[in-house]
């Protein structure tokens, strides 16, 4: 009997170590201003910083009947990005094959699945993907880098785009041949 009492005090010791050693190295995980905003977040900083990005917010709410303004386009893709495809939220490539889905050039999105199709009365799905493929390229890739830098912890993704479109860049002048060069032998 005292050796099964001995037997059993030295596994209550082990698992307590065990348990403490647990608890240090939880306890030195990400401190709780490193961790990742939540989805909610991110979507209305995206419309902040990037107004030229359409809502497609005027679906209709199965419940109340009114316009469901917390479902936006951008939380709808953010949703199905991070939730239905698992893909990483910190990666420029993940959002960029998340776009492609979207543009129909990557995996079928299925609209018996696609987020908000449990909250509106009808599915976002089609008006998402035509909104999607109206951005320019320019205006995909702002969307990229700010999902890529709102969702970083630490801000080290690059700095966030302005909220208007920088103006178009100067078109490079014409450099003009110099006598005496191969230019001559085409005006023959």
């Amino acid at each position: 009997m005292e050796q099964m009492w001995r037997s059993w005090a030295r596994s209550i010791r082990w698992l307590t170590l065990g348990l403490l050693v647990l608890a240090l190295i939880v306890g030195h995980g990400p401190a709780a201003a490193q961790l990742p905003p939540s989805t909610n977040e991110v979507w209305r900083q995206v419309y902040q910083v990037l107004p030229d990005i359409p809502r497609e917010d005027q679906y209709i709410n199965r419940e109340s009947r009114q316009p469901d303004r917390g479902s936006s386009l951008v939380s709808r893709m953010v949703r199905y990005h991070v939730y239905q495809m698992g893909r990483s939220p910190f990666s420029r490539l993940d959002w960029k094959l998340t776009l492609a889905d979207y543009l129909g050039a990557h995996q079928y999105i299925s609209e018996t699945s696609y987020p908000g199709i449990e909250r509106l009365t009808v599915s976002p799905l089609e008006g998402d993907q035509t909104a999607v493929q109206r951005l320019n390229r320019n205006q995909r890739d702002r969307l990229v880098n700010t999902l890529v830098i709102l969702f970083d912890p630490q801000g080290n993704r690059g700095e966030l785009p302005t909220a208007t479109p920088n103006p178009t860049t100067p078109r490079p002048v014409p450099v003009q041949p110099r006598p005496g060069s191969g230019a001559d032998l085409l005006r023959l």
